[in-house]
Protein backbone atom coordinates (compact mmCIF):
# COMPACT_ATOMS: atom_id res chain seq x y z
CA UNK A 1 0.00 0.00 0.00
CA UNK A 2 1.19 3.50 -0.81
CA UNK A 3 -0.15 6.51 1.04
CA UNK A 4 -0.89 9.80 -0.69
CA UNK A 5 -1.44 12.87 1.45
CA UNK A 6 -2.99 16.10 0.29
CA UNK A 7 -3.24 18.13 3.51
CA UNK A 8 -5.86 20.66 2.58
CA UNK A 9 -6.70 22.40 4.73
CA UNK A 10 -3.64 21.87 6.85
CA UNK A 11 -3.32 22.30 10.59
CA UNK A 12 -0.51 21.95 13.13
CA UNK A 13 -1.65 18.48 14.29
CA UNK A 14 -0.52 16.99 10.97
CA UNK A 15 3.10 16.93 12.18
CA UNK A 16 2.03 14.48 14.93
CA UNK A 17 1.30 11.78 12.34
CA UNK A 18 3.86 9.22 11.06
CA UNK A 19 4.58 11.19 7.89
CA UNK A 20 7.58 9.00 7.07
CA UNK A 21 4.99 6.46 5.84
CA UNK A 22 3.67 8.84 3.17
CA UNK A 23 4.72 8.02 -0.40
CA UNK A 24 3.11 11.01 -2.15
CA UNK A 25 2.88 14.47 -0.61
CA UNK A 26 0.73 16.70 -2.82
CA UNK A 27 0.54 20.12 -1.25
CA UNK A 28 0.64 23.83 -1.85
CA UNK A 29 3.19 26.30 -0.51
CA UNK A 30 1.18 26.86 2.67
CA UNK A 31 1.28 23.15 3.46
CA UNK A 32 4.94 22.97 2.50
CA UNK A 33 5.76 25.82 4.86
CA UNK A 34 3.74 24.27 7.69
CA UNK A 35 5.58 20.94 7.40
CA UNK A 36 9.10 22.26 6.80
CA UNK A 37 9.27 25.75 8.29
CA UNK A 38 10.55 27.03 4.93
CA UNK A 39 8.83 29.59 2.70
CA UNK A 40 10.89 29.45 -0.50
CA UNK A 41 9.71 26.63 -2.82
CA UNK A 42 13.27 25.41 -3.46
CA UNK A 43 13.98 25.24 0.27
CA UNK A 44 10.65 23.49 0.89
CA UNK A 45 11.64 20.78 -1.60
CA UNK A 46 15.11 20.46 -0.08
CA UNK A 47 13.61 20.11 3.41
CA UNK A 48 11.27 17.36 2.19
CA UNK A 49 14.22 15.49 0.68
CA UNK A 50 16.00 15.61 4.05
CA UNK A 51 12.97 14.76 6.22
CA UNK A 52 11.24 12.26 3.91
CA UNK A 53 13.90 10.95 1.50
CA UNK A 54 11.74 8.13 0.14
CA UNK A 55 8.74 10.28 -0.65
CA UNK A 56 7.51 11.99 -3.78
CA UNK A 57 6.64 15.65 -3.37
CA UNK A 58 4.35 17.56 -5.69
CA UNK A 59 4.38 21.21 -4.69
CA UNK A 60 1.69 23.33 -6.29
CA UNK A 61 2.66 26.95 -6.79
CA UNK A 62 -0.54 28.64 -7.97
CA UNK A 63 0.15 30.78 -11.02
CA UNK A 64 3.69 29.35 -11.13
CA UNK A 65 2.47 25.80 -11.81
CA UNK A 66 3.65 22.71 -9.97
CA UNK A 67 6.92 20.92 -9.24
CA UNK A 68 7.47 17.16 -8.93
CA UNK A 69 10.45 15.87 -6.93
CA UNK A 70 11.18 12.23 -6.07
CA UNK A 71 14.85 12.63 -5.22
CA UNK A 72 16.01 11.43 -8.64
CA UNK A 73 13.69 13.36 -10.94
CA UNK A 74 12.56 16.94 -10.66
CA UNK A 75 10.26 18.49 -13.23
CA UNK A 76 8.01 21.53 -13.46
CA UNK A 77 4.82 22.25 -15.32
CA UNK A 78 3.23 25.65 -15.79
CA UNK A 79 -0.41 26.66 -15.95
CA UNK A 80 -2.75 27.27 -18.86
CA UNK A 81 -4.41 30.45 -20.05
CA UNK A 82 -8.08 29.91 -19.21
CA UNK A 83 -10.84 32.18 -17.94
CA UNK A 84 -11.11 31.61 -14.18
CA UNK A 85 -14.76 31.20 -13.19
CA UNK A 86 -14.57 29.22 -9.93
CA UNK A 87 -11.49 27.77 -8.19
CA UNK A 88 -13.49 25.53 -5.83
CA UNK A 89 -12.36 22.13 -7.14
CA UNK A 90 -8.98 23.04 -8.63
CA UNK A 91 -6.76 21.39 -6.02
CA UNK A 92 -8.86 18.25 -5.69
CA UNK A 93 -9.01 17.89 -9.47
CA UNK A 94 -5.25 18.29 -9.77
CA UNK A 95 -4.62 15.75 -7.01
CA UNK A 96 -7.02 13.16 -8.40
CA UNK A 97 -5.71 13.39 -11.93
CA UNK A 98 -2.07 13.40 -10.83
CA UNK A 99 -2.52 10.27 -8.69
CA UNK A 100 -4.52 8.51 -11.40
CA UNK A 101 -1.80 9.18 -13.95
CA UNK A 102 1.27 8.46 -11.84
CA UNK A 103 -0.14 5.22 -10.39
CA UNK A 104 -1.10 4.01 -13.86
CA UNK A 105 2.49 4.28 -15.03
CA UNK A 106 2.62 7.69 -16.71
CA UNK A 107 5.84 9.68 -16.38
CA UNK A 108 5.98 12.48 -13.81
CA UNK A 109 6.03 15.05 -16.64
CA UNK A 110 2.92 13.58 -18.25
CA UNK A 111 1.13 13.23 -14.91
CA UNK A 112 1.80 16.92 -14.15
CA UNK A 113 0.66 17.94 -17.63
CA UNK A 114 -2.62 16.02 -17.47
CA UNK A 115 -3.33 17.15 -13.90
CA UNK A 116 -2.65 20.75 -14.90
CA UNK A 117 -4.98 20.54 -17.90
CA UNK A 118 -7.70 18.97 -15.73
CA UNK A 119 -7.45 21.61 -13.02
CA UNK A 120 -7.40 24.39 -15.63
CA UNK A 121 -10.61 23.03 -17.13
CA UNK A 122 -12.10 22.78 -13.64
CA UNK A 123 -11.47 26.45 -12.80
CA UNK A 124 -13.05 27.51 -16.07
CA UNK A 125 -16.43 26.06 -15.01
CA UNK A 126 -18.75 26.85 -12.10
CA UNK A 127 -19.23 24.50 -9.18
CA UNK A 128 -17.28 21.78 -7.44
CA UNK A 129 -18.17 18.29 -8.72
CA UNK A 130 -19.82 19.58 -11.93
CA UNK A 131 -16.60 21.39 -12.91
CA UNK A 132 -14.40 18.29 -12.82
CA UNK A 133 -13.79 17.22 -16.43
CA UNK A 134 -13.78 13.65 -17.70
CA UNK A 135 -10.49 12.11 -18.78
CA UNK A 136 -11.74 12.13 -22.36
CA UNK A 137 -12.32 15.89 -22.17
CA UNK A 138 -8.89 16.45 -20.61
CA UNK A 139 -7.07 14.41 -23.24
CA UNK A 140 -8.85 16.24 -26.09
CA UNK A 141 -8.34 19.72 -24.62
CA UNK A 142 -6.15 22.13 -26.52
CA UNK A 143 -5.13 24.80 -24.04
CA UNK A 144 -2.64 27.60 -24.47
CA UNK A 145 0.17 27.62 -21.87
CA UNK A 146 0.75 30.88 -19.99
Amino acid sequence: MEIALNPSPINSRLAELPLDKVRYFILNEIGGTELTGETDPEKILEAFRRKYPHSVVVLTLGKHGAVYDDGATRCHHGIYDVPVVDTTAAGDTFTGYFLTCITSGKSPEEALRIASVASSLAVSAKGAAPSIPTMETVLKAELKPC
